[in-house]
């Protein structure tokens, strides 16, 4: 991740809501803009972009590094206006969805499984970037921007794998029912003549001695 601050007119702050996002989801953020003198600003953008660095051969034979952006898509966040420090800290909120264009098992120090393949360029390293900036004629020598570095990643990495959970039934309905809870029949003899009576018989059937 990389910063970059406004180093006269003003400062720009960014919060990301989420920094680890798979192809197809959503990153939320924040912009807080605070001026430190009063501005003429073109507009305030955001900028989801993807840049690969790639090393090149030189007719000389000497190497060198560029960059290739394969990727960009902003939002404005605001309009032509006279930003003042009155009005200071001007705040933006925006959302970004990562493209979703199929899937690569190319892995980088930014790009994890679930890498879209038609924006691998040519075999550098690929990096996602939100940048928000306040455009401004001084942007060149005093720039009011911030970039923060995303990292894509496979859906599973962030959901976690939930095909390895398993449901158990409950204690209750597998414990066994144990023969003390099992109510035994209980034989009754009659006292006077040792008939086997009924249960709940007040008498003998026998002798009708009283029980």
């Amino acid at each position: 991740m990389f910063l970059i601050f406004g180093l006269g007119d003003g400062k720009m702050d960014l919060q990301l809501k989420n920094v680890n996002v798979a192809p197809g989801e959503t990153v939320e953020g924040t912009a807080s803009l605070t001026m430190k003198k009063d501005v003429m600003g073109k507009e305030v953008v955001a900028n989801l972009y993807a840049e690969e660095t790639v090393r090149q051969r030189e007719a000389n034979g000497r190497e060198i590094s560029k960059q290739i952006t394969l990727y960009s898509k902003s939002q404005t966040l605001d309009t032509e206006k006279l930003y003042t420090t009155a009005n200071s800290p001007y705040q933006y909120k925006f959302t970004f969805v990562i493209p979703e264009t199929g899937s690569s098992a190319r892995q980088s120090t930014s790009v994890s499984v679930g890498m879209f393949s038609n924006l691998l360029g040519s075999g550098g390293i690929v990096r996602w970037y939100i940048k928000v900036e306040l455009k401004h004629e001084a942007a060149l020598k005093f720039p009011v921007a911030k970039t923060q570095e995303i990292n894509i990643v496979a859906r599973s990495e962030i959901q976690g794998d939930a095909a390895g959970t398993k449901a158990f039934p409950s204690e209750s309905s597998t414990k066994p029912i144990s023969s003390e809870t099992v109510p035994l029949e209980v034989k009754k003899f009659c006292a006077s003549c040792g008939t086997q009576l009924n249960p709940g018989a007040a008498f003998c059937s026998n002798c009708g001695s009283k029980q």
